[in-house]
């Protein structure tokens, strides 16, 4: 009997979505997954459900997933199938939320969403400016609250160009992201993100905005040279390059560290 209830569990998980997997984890973590309206689209949004945000609110942006299954296949479901972000969030103190993208985290299916809002535009305009409007929905709710954007990987892209358009940022702090998006697929001979922003060819940041950008020295997925034009065009700006870290390990073990580090820069300046 237990071996049938086994092979049943199994079975379960093989079915279940990588959107519907990623709920799982969130909610074992003790989130709660809610709807916020967005630009044209619904987004997954996740937060502990009480949080008393006070002063500074950490809003986590997640990853590019899995937008393609193979060469020429794309994914039915772009969400992230190990949530490194998850993790992060786990280790901080601070009240933080995480905003999904458009058509991620999605278990029911949103209308809205095409194939190439998580390929070849996955930074795009109406990408970029829907997640904004949904971390200003936010921010209606904590009022005199300061915004730090943190974004793994790919949100790290999109938590510069976010930065750009949020007036409360005070922070914005990246682990592995590829900043410059055209270096990057060319680095990797990847299909060109013909329809998405890239940090590098925007406006530097605000003076105002404290930057602190981690990268891994073992990291081939986005190694700290591939943003070399987004630094020189930064004021003041320089990559941390932790050693031993690779695009995946160590961040979560060493988060809270890290945290602290970013933290204490951001009060020299």
């Amino acid at each position: 009997m237990r071996r049938i209830l086994a092979i049943a569990a199994l079975v379960s998980v093989g079915c279940s979505t990588p959107a519907e997997r990623f709920a799982e984890r969130a909610m074992e973590q003790g989130l709660v997954r809610r709807e916020i309206e967005g630009l044209g689209f619904q987004h997954a949004v996740f937060s502990r459900p009480t949080v008393a945000v006070s002063g500074e609110l950490h809003v986590y942006l997640d990853g590019d997933g899995t937008p393609w299954l193979g060469p020429g296949q794309i994914a039915p479901d772009p969400s992230s199938r190990s949530p490194l972000v998850l993790a992060l969030m786990a280790r901080d103190a601070a009240p933080s939320v995480l905003v999904g993208r458009p058509c991620y985290y999605r278990t029911i299916p949103d209308p809205a969403c095409t194939a190439a809002l998580w390929t070849s535009h996955r930074y795009s305009e109406a990408v970029v400016a829907s997640m904004t409007s949904v971390v200003a929905r936010l921010l209606v709710e904590h009022p005199e609250t300061r915004v730090t954007l943190i974004g793994y990987s790919g949100g790290g892209a999109l938590a510069v160009l976010l930065a750009q358009r949020l007036r409360r940022t005070h922070a914005v702090i990246t682990v592995g992201a590829n900043l410059d998006t055209a270096a990057w697929t060319t680095l990797h001979r990847y299909t060109p993100l013909t329809g998405s922003l890239n940090p590098s060819e925007q406006p530097p940041l605000s003076g105002g905005i404290v930057q602190t950008h981690y990268f891994g020295a073992e990291d081939s997925d986005v190694p700290a040279a591939s943003a070399a034009r987004f630094f020189s065009r930064q004021k003041r700006v320089q990559p941390e390059v932790l050693a031993g870290f690779d695009h995946h390990c160590c961040w979560a073990e060493r988060w809270p560290a890290i945290l602290a580090r970013a933290k204490l820069v951001a009060h020299s300046e």
